[in-house]
């Protein structure tokens, strides 16, 4: 038996990676890897303020090359490659992670500012509409398998933090209709991000049955663009818009429509595949936890410390021993989670505040007013008026752990 070990397979390679900010930097994901495949890496950073977040991670990717690079001033991308030139006579590979945006931009959701410099209100949608199903990733793999429309719900649902860590999906079914529904983390709702989130779900459902799944109608809770062009185009049944909930409705039967590319094998390579990968951020801490299901059970009234609880699998006493040991209480998180969506609901639709109130999980609109007013010290109709005032909206008032 040979004792010869195999050459990393990027041995000799030469790398220019641009755009390194931090360990949380794409590009310094594409660097760290780049490393561990044995290349050579030469490395960039913006300016000398810059230089003492980034000089430590060339030195842990021994990096060869550590060198200024602002693309906005003259002559250092040329000396960038002059450099390279000199110490190496050639270049293998560039990663290039630089980008900008104005400050302003950066207040706001980056779709809703896009959307608002490009002056297209259908911004989120026409991104889901070039997405392939093979962007979902891992997750992909399974559910372009899995037998029926049913079966890739239920799937995502189980899978659904490798789909996304921001979006929580649920099934219900009444007498002969199937919901699915799609639910938004309070922080990330807005118009732009409910077009992308329901754009990409509705290619998935018909990616997964060669088609022919349609549902009866597309829900979304975000008030009606004023060009409707671009929904007409890619979806071929009824949206409505304001609706109580983010997903579609169809027919019990129409969920069990053939995969024509349905395999049982590779379907159950692929899940045991999904259980050896990490999930994204690590495990999901219960502060998380119950901010996902409050959001989700607020519309019935049932966000409560018992109901949660028994959602997430534990007793309440259980539930709130483990808030205190991440230095968190329920009530806080509760009206924290009803600020993010009432900001987002006044903002972003036209609904009346009797109908806000409904989905915030209070009784009546006087008390949800009452409540609104202590949090934000005006009446919620106050609060939008003024919002609709300004030309640039900026972040809400919103709670963060």
């Amino acid at each position: 038996m040979s004792n010869e070990t195999t050459a990393p397979i990027l041995k000799g390679a030469k790398v220019l990676v641009c755009g390194i900010a931090n360990e949380s930097s794409i590009a310094y994901g594409c660097a760290k890897a780049f490393h561990e495949f044995g290349a050579d890496l030469a490395i960039t950073y913006l300016n000398e303020k810059s230089r003492g977040y980034v000089e430590p991670i060339a030195r842990q990717l021994e990096a060869p090359l550590f060198l200024p690079l602002d693309v906005a001033q003259p002559g250092e991308l040329e000396a960038v490659f002059e450099a390279i030139d000199k110490q190496w006579g050639q270049l293998d590979v560039l990663v290039h992670s630089i980008a900008w945006a104005p400050k302003d931009d950066l207040q706001g959701g980056l779709l809703e500012c896009s959307a608002e410099e490009s002056g297209c209100q259908s911004f989120g949608l026409l991104m889901a509409e070039r997405r392939s199903f093979a962007s979902l990733g891992p997750v992909s793999l399974l559910l372009e398998r899995l037998p029926n429309p049913l079966a890739v719900v239920r799937a995502s649902i189980v899978f659904q933090r490798y789909l996304n860590d921001v979006v929580s999906i649920s099934l219900e079914d009444h007498e002969d209709t199937c919901l699915i529904k799609l639910d938004l983390w309070p922080e990330y709702w807005s118009a732009q991000t409910i077009d992308l989130l329901v754009g990409l779900a509705y290619q998935v459902m018909t990616g997964a049955s060669g088609g022919r799944w349609k549902p009866a109608c597309v829900h979304v809770m975000r008030q009606a663009p004023d060009d409707l062009t671009v929904w007409r185009r890619l979806f071929s049944t009824p949206v409505e818009f304001e609706a109580n909930f983010t997903g579609f409705s169809c027919s019990s039967e129409s969920v069990l429509i053939p995969n024509p590319l349905a395999d049982e094998e590779m379907a159950r390579n692929a899940r045991q595949l999904l259980r050896l990968l990490p999930l994204p951020n690590g495990a999901e801490v219960i502060g998380d936890k119950v901010r996902r299901t409050i959001s989700l059970l607020l519309p019935s009234g049932r966000a409560t410390v018992d109901q949660v609880a028994a959602q997430l699998g534990l007793s309440a006493r259980s539930l709130q021993r483990r808030l205190d040991e991440e230095g968190l209480q329920f009530a806080e998180l509760l009206s924290g989670v009803r600020q993010e969506l009432a900001t987002a609901y006044l903002t972003t639709s036209a609904r009346p505040v009797t109908s806000v109130a409904a989905l915030l999980g209070y009784s009546s609109p006087s008390s949800f007013t009452r409540w609104f007013a202590n949090e934000f010290g005006v009446a919620p109709q106050v609060w939008r008026a003024n919002q609709r005032g300004r030309d640039r909206l900026g972040p809400p008032p919103v709670w963060r752990r």
